[in-house]
């Protein structure tokens, strides 16, 4: 007997030879079994044949969507008037039969600009035409609504155009469902409205109700990386690091993100609006109690360009900001005091190929005053991240920018201010 490929519901016959030396052959017992009940339940395996030297098996493989492929082997058992028996193997693979949504990559454009995205429905039982696009959906609607989002196309490959919400800028994750009737997928991407070109990552944090970032208000466009997922909210328009909440790590995706590595000489700069409530609560920080970070793949993945808070040489009820470029602490401080309670547009700057690491606060330009952490180490960035520690600072995160030029992220970032937590 031979192995045999098939897909989802659908039934092949393979055929074996019996025969025994004292037993008549049409008075020889075969059944059959399968190893694998998830793909063939073993009242699926049928001898189709009561007599005669060769026995037709058939099998057919569950309608089931949960366990769409994979191999069952299948033992045919033949036993004689004795009792003695022998048993053959032959192997059934079976080839997914839902429909399989594909190539939905992510993607990004300006403000108020229609954009279109393409994908690929594949579905071995049924006729391309005869797929159904059972649903589309935004996560975060007042960027991007579900009705800004149509589909076209009857064939394998599909369009989607999508049309932000007028002056929305942020992310959202769009996903796209298919149907054959009995089976379904769904695929998911990133969505991005931007404020002008050059800008890989925007978050206002205006067009989030207040709550949990990672598990209710931020649709999935932040993700948890590490510690207690839903520990950051979203507090009146802002991000907040809340040293007296549980500890959570988060991140967003940078729009091409597989471009930022130790090959591509493309720097990466990071604007926002940070603001302490408060002075830090020690003097010096301690290993990984930074505020925010550029993120590579994996979990935590590496972490590049840190920015701590600290009240290590400043003039008392003043702080200063610190970075490094991967040291869990700061080995560089920009020099002037800061105040709690006092907003400052803060720019860092990661080169991936060199790990160069640079700090500047409320600059007017690139030339500016900054501040470079003696520890260059390279790494691929992937996202950009905050992380919310029980022994760091308590502060708000507003306007954050990442762009692949320091004007791209100044401009946008140090804009009026949406701080309106605290006055």
């Amino acid at each position: 007997s031979a192995n045999l490929t098939t897909i989802a519901q659908a039934p092949v016959t393979n055929s074996v030879k019996i025969g025994d030396t004292e037993t008549p052959v049409n008075s020889l017992i075969v059944t059959a079994t399968s190893a694998n009940t998830n793909l063939v339940l073993d009242a699926n395996v049928e001898i189709l044949d009561a007599t005669g030297a060769t026995r037709r098996v058939k099998v057919t493989p569950s309608p089931t969507c949960a366990i769409p492929s994979g191999t069952a082997n299948i033992s045919v058992r033949v036993t004689d008037g004795g009792g003695q028996f022998s048993t053959a193997v032959f192997a059934v693979e079976v080839q997914s039969g839902a429909p399989d949504v594909q190539n939905t990559g992510d993607v990004g454009t300006l403000a108020n600009v229609p954009i279109t995205n393409s994908f690929t429905l594949v579905d071995l039982n049924t006729p391309s035409a005869e797929l159904v696009i059972s649903h589309t959906n935004s996560t975060i609607t007042n960027v991007l609504a579900n009705s800004g989002i149509s589909i076209s196309g009857s064939t394998l490959n599909r369009t989607i155009v999508m049309t932000p919400e007028s002056g929305a800028s942020g992310g959202t994750i769009v996903s796209v469902g298919a149907s054959d009737g009995d089976c379904s997928d769904t695929n998911s991407f990133l969505f991005m409205a931007v404020p002008q070109a050059g800008v890989i990552a925007y978050d206002s944090f205006d067009h989030y109700a207040d709550g949990p970032l990672t598990t209710q208000v931020g649709g999935g466009v932040w993700l948890n990386n590490t510690d207690t997922a839903g520990a950051i909210q979203i507090e009146s328009n802002a991000l907040r690091l809340n040293p007296a909440a549980a500890e959570e790590f988060v991140r967003i995706p940078l729009l091409g993100r597989g471009s930022y590595n130790e090959t591509n000489s493309l720097p990466l700069y990071a604007a926002m609006k940070v603001k302490l409530l408060n002075l830090p609560s020690q003097t010096v920080p301690t290993a990984n109690t930074h505020i925010g970070n550029f993120s590579g793949p994996g979990s935590p993945g590496a972490q590049r360009t840190r920015i701590f808070a600290s009240n290590d040489g400043a003039e008392p009820g003043s702080y200063r900001l610190g970075i490094s470029s991967s040291a869990s602490t700061p080995n560089a401080y920009f020099a002037t005091n800061l105040s709690p309670n006092v907003s400052y547009t803060v720019v860092t700057y990661y080169n991936p190929t060199n790990g160069v690491a640079r700090l500047w606060v409320d600059p007017s330009t690139e030339s500016d005053t900054f501040v470079e952490a003696t520890d260059a180490q390279t790494a691929s960035i992937h996202f950009y991240a905050f992380r919310q520690r029980t022994t760091a600072s308590d502060a708000l995160i507003d306007d954050l920018v990442v762009a692949t030029s320091f004007n791209d992220a100044l401009l946008i970032a140090s804009g009026t201010s949406n701080f309106r937590l605290r006055s």
